[in-house]
């Protein structure tokens, strides 16, 4: 898929072939948290760890309606989509200026951009990669997301052999938006954790 596309380009920017173990992979969204499971899965020696905040590994068990993304930016733009859709990405107390700078943000996307990813994600499912990831993995999902639910969550991260899963209550799906302090506190004690030696057990 994704996965080894990214190898040649990351070779290229860094100089040289990346020695077995050297990268430590932070996903930042649902998409992004995609290739990431891609790329772990299939270079399981090049990933030291991995930190998923937002886990969208199986769209098709997504409770928002895609269908209805598309005709949104296709016949109204990014700016209305995000204006629509932002309950899913920021908590209702959210403060209105941050609600606006990330509408504002969203909005630069071209629409059409926007309508092609909606499309190629509908479907997505890696779960059958997932048992495939070797590297210590962290999985920060929110309790009340909808992209990628909790329950898919728990699933997902039970079928990772080394999983950590923390469930930030009351966050939507892009928990590093809706909540960055908690993301950054969890994942700086799962990696002093990865760093002393110490085990992360399988997700139960």
């Amino acid at each position: 898929m994704i996965g080894p596309r990214i190898v040649p380009v990351l070779n290229t920017a860094m100089a040289r072939p990346w020695r077995s173990g050297g990268l430590i992979c932070n996903s930042v969204a649902c998409d992004s948290s995609a290739v990431a499971v891609d790329f772990a899965a299939a270079f399981p020696e090049r990933i030291k760890s991995l930190v998923l905040p937002g886990f969208g590994y199986n769209f098709r068990s997504a409770r928002v309606d895609r269908s209805e993304w598309v005709r949104l930016v296709e016949e109204e733009g990014a700016e209305a989509w995000a204006r629509a859709t932002n309950r899913y990405r920021l908590p209702a107390a959210a403060d209105p200026a941050m609600r606006e700078w990330y509408v504002t943000q969203q909005a630069r996307m071209p629409g059409w951009f926007l309508a092609a990813l909606f499309r190629f994600n509908a479907d997505l499912d890696l779960t059958g990669q997932l048992p495939l990831i070797g590297a210590p993995t962290l999985v920060i999902a929110g309790s009340d997301a909808r992209q990628g639910t909790i329950e898919s969550a728990r699933l997902g991260a039970g079928l990772i052999p080394r999983c950590r899963l923390a469930v930030l209550e009351g966050m939507p799906f892009n928990v590093m938006s809706a909540s960055p302090e908690r993301c950054v506190a969890e994942t700086l004690r799962f990696l002093d954790d990865v760093r002393a030696g110490r085990p992360i057990p399988k997700q139960r």
